[in-house]
């Protein structure tokens, strides 16, 4: 019950190593010590992080109030998501004196985060206004080899100057396949980044199961090629 120190800030971790223990504990009367060096407390506080699309959705609201052209969206640059405590209520983003270069069109503002039971935010942002595009990526980084979930695909904003021709619009055509090379997050795909995940390989052998009214019959075959999921596979009875 008694405050020894500042908290970390939500989303962050702090370590106190044993001679940081052994002074808290002497500061506060406590006939403890550290059972050796090497002795440590590692203090985590959740937290919760407001999303690059919740933020580039808000700040879109706010600079198209001040009339720009039609069909441009904001890309910010360099944006760290920032972290509110994990029990905080709703966030509400504020923001003060929001400004566009329109010929260049880069802009500016001062973003301010309050969410009831969390203390407030300040985040300066800047970026682009540009054309973008909902295109598949990652939700997090791939090793190559990797077969890809639902989980692991999502579809995101992207500025159209950023994606690749033949870009992958629809996430389900990823899913089951494995990935061909390492694929950083967040980075628009395109088809020849995956190949299909083949369960049955090329002479593998196999069970054939036949059933029909009470009649089971079964029987070895050798598979005459590869197959992925779902794909009808020719095979010998051997």
């Amino acid at each position: 019950a008694i405050p020894v120190g500042p908290a970390p800030l939500p989303g962050q971790r702090w370590v106190l190593e044993a001679r940081q223990l052994s002074l808290i504990a002497r500061d506060n009367s406590l006939a403890w010590r550290p059972a050796s060096p090497n002795e440590r407390l590692v203090i985590e506080r959740p937290g919760r992080r407001i999303s690059r699309e919740m933020v580039e959705g808000a700040l879109a609201v706010e600079l198209g109030a001040l009339g720009l052209p039609a069909g441009l969206e904001p890309e910010l640059a360099q944006f760290t998501p920032p972290v509110i405590s994990e029990s905080a209520g709703e966030p509400r983003l504020l923001f003060d004196r929001p400004a566009v270069d329109l010929p260049t069109r880069r802009f500016f503002a001062s973003m301010v985060i309050v969410a009831p039971g969390s203390p407030p935010i300040r985040q300066d942002l800047t970026g682009r206004l540009v054309a973008m595009r909902s295109v598949a990526v990652p939700t997090r980084s791939l090793r190559a080899d990797e077969v890809i979930g639902p989980q692991d695909i999502a579809l995101q904003r992207v500025a159209t100057d950023r994606i690749p021709n033949r870009a992958v619009t629809e996430p389900a055509q990823l899913i089951g396949a494995r990935s061909r090379r390492p694929l950083a997050a967040d980075a628009p795909l395109v088809m020849g980044d995956v190949v299909p995940n083949v369960v049955i390989r090329k002479d593998s052998v196999l069970s054939l199961l036949l059933q029909v009214d009470g009649l089971t019959i079964t029987a070895q075959a050798r598979a005459l090629e590869d197959a992925v999921t779902g794909a009808v596979l020719q095979v010998v009875n051997i």
